[in-house]
């Protein structure tokens, strides 16, 4: 069941959201729009992408701003971020009170490459928000609140390893390469590796944001749904489909549920004082040991920007 929420500030934020058209992302557009905000939605051409502008504003968004952008290819993504601090700048939008980095991509094995010559997950869950991130920088309100999507499974702890290997740091420029192995578990690794970094961004970015400037992770849960197990094979679709929700671990929860939560904790409703922490549906906690490391946060952070700027 959606939890009830009020907006507590009753003026209008702008939020800037990747990934509207599907999943997590669209219900948290959605969730934003019913409170009257509005949104600037950053995603790539497709049926859902036209359509979400209608439903958010059929829901009561103040405004829908649309800008398409491949999330697999950088130059696509600065040029997005780019717009976006272009027009806060002239006065055609207002300063950006949040950034929800939303959209996630989880392959079929370790080789998929983006035009770019990158490995897709790495590049649409990591890298992606760095180059956002930096571009809004200039755009953003004194308090703006940044939030990346992230997940349960960085902690490769039983009973998630049933549908997903536990993660594998190595130096950041080798998880950007598609040199994985062409198989499930190899996409699943990736993906869970990806969520790890999004923790170690989180720290780096915070220490390096203005002060008024909050970073902070969210996880939303284990939903199922969401189609981010599709590229499995079908014994752990059934896995994850069936069986976990039966069994009903303490993390299962539905899409409304969490994307509302996901919301309020973008708008500040929740959590208001937040900074650099892992907040996991409704509970600020601590993420896995392994999630906070000073030296492995400075060298991502590094390398999405050297990656970003070589191309």
């Amino acid at each position: 069941m959606a939890t009830d929420r009020m907006t507590t500030d009753t003026a209008i934020k702008t939020v800037v959201l990747t990934g509207p058209s599907r999943g997590l992302g669209r219900a948290t557009t959605l969730a934003i729009a019913r409170d009257g905000h509005r949104l600037v939605l950053i995603g790539r051409p497709s049926s859902g992408f036209d359509s979400i502008r209608r439903e958010a504003l059929d829901a009561g968004a103040a405004e829908v701003v649309m800008l398409e952008a491949d999330l697999q290819s950088v130059a696509s993504i600065r040029s997005a971020g780019a717009e976006i601090a272009a027009r806060v700048e002239r006065g055609a939008l207002p300063a950006i009170d949040a950034f929800i980095g939303s959209a996630g991509m989880r392959s079929a094995n370790g080789r998929t490459a983006t035009a770019d010559g990158l490995e897709a997950t790495f590049a649409v869950n990591v890298l992606a928000n760095v180059i956002l991130v930096d571009a809004l920088l200039p755009a953003l309100a004194p308090a703006a609140h940044i939030v990346l999507v992230g997940s349960v499974l960085h902690r490769g702890a039983f009973p998630f390893t049933l549908v997903n290997p536990a993660p594998v740091w190595t130096a950041p420029h080798d998880l950007a390469q598609p040199n994985g192995a062409d198989s499930d578990a190899a996409g699943a690794r990736a993906y869970a590796t990806s969520k790890l970094a999004v923790n170690y961004l989180v720290h780096e970015l915070q220490r390096q944001v203005p002060d008024g400037v909050r970073v902070n992770v969210y996880a939303p849960g284990l939903v199922v749904g969401t189609g981010i197990v599709r590229e499995l094979s079908p014994f752990k679709v059934f896995v994850w489909e069936k069986v976990m929700p039966a069994v009903r671990f303490p993390l299962m929860t539905d899409e409304p549920t969490s994307t509302d939560l996901l919301a309020a904790f973008a708008l500040g409703e929740s959590h208001p004082e937040a900074r650099a922490q892992y907040v996991e549906l409704d509970k600020a906690i601590a993420a896995s040991k392994a999630s906070s490391d000073p030296q492995r946060e400075a060298e991502l952070l590094v390398a999405c920007r050297a990656i970003a700027g070589s191309l």
